[in-house]
């Protein structure tokens, strides 16, 4: 798309070229509406200085031709313009001039008739954007996969962590009901110290398989 903005603009050059040859870039009045209707169908930025590099013509650069009459571009200097849309227009011509080298036509390859300014369509402009849009979604996705894969790893983990516990507290459970057994066994030949040190390590053990059995487990909130 953009080698056809610069083929389209090489043959606008030839055009003009041709139909100006012998007085630069100053048709009379009916070459001017010929003139005018070619580059009213160019859909990219374009300027066209003549051969003292001042702006004769111009489309799609934000500047209404109406406001800059030809007696307004008499006698000025294009290396110290005033302030005003002139300025703006070669300031803009320099500005096209790096993105697109400038086409300077040549009458017989001795004179010099003008200069055209060329820039890009906005649409190609905006494809400019499309490389920088895809790896963006691109590396959206990626995060977006890679935090996905990594709850499911973490939720995962957490479940086999759960089950480990509460098989634990399961296992636990029976050799803690054999020990109840035989502390009340115990309990009427024993001394008391020895029932009541079994009795504590059987609370403790109690509480510890009560804490593994809970967990995964949501919490019940108690009022104070």
């Amino acid at each position: 798309m953009k080698d056809s903005t610069k083929i389209t603009s090489k043959m606008f050059a030839a055009f003009l070229k041709t139909e100006t040859a012998g007085y630069g870039v100053h048709p009379n009045p009916e070459m001017q509406i010929i003139f005018e209707e070619v580059i009213r169908n160019i859909d990219f930025p374009v300027i066209i200085t003549d051969e003292n590099d001042i702006p004769r013509a111009w489309r799609n650069v934000g500047i209404d031709p109406a406001l800059v009459p030809n007696e307004l571009l008499e006698n000025i200097d294009p290396r110290n313009p005033p302030e005003g849309p002139v300025r703006t227009l070669i300031q803009l011509a320099e500005k096209l001039d790096k993105e697109n080298e400038p086409i300077t036509m040549m009458y017989r390859e001795k004179i010099k008739l003008g200069t055209v300014h060329y820039g890009e369509t906005s649409l190609v402009k905006q494809l400019k954007w499309f490389p920088v849009i895809i790896s963006g979604v691109i590396i959206v996705f990626l995060i977006v996969g890679f935090l996905g894969f990594s709850i499911a790893r973490r939720s995962d983990e957490e479940h086999i962590w759960v089950g480990l516990a509460k098989e634990t507290a399961h296992q636990l459970g029976t050799p803690l009901s054999s020990l109840m057994g035989w502390t009340e066994i115990l309990r009427k030949d024993s001394p008391p110290e020895i029932i009541e040190g079994l009795e504590k390590d059987v609370a403790r053990l109690m509480k510890v398989t009560n804490r593994f059995s809970s967990i995964g487990q949501v919490p019940k909130l108690k009022r104070g």
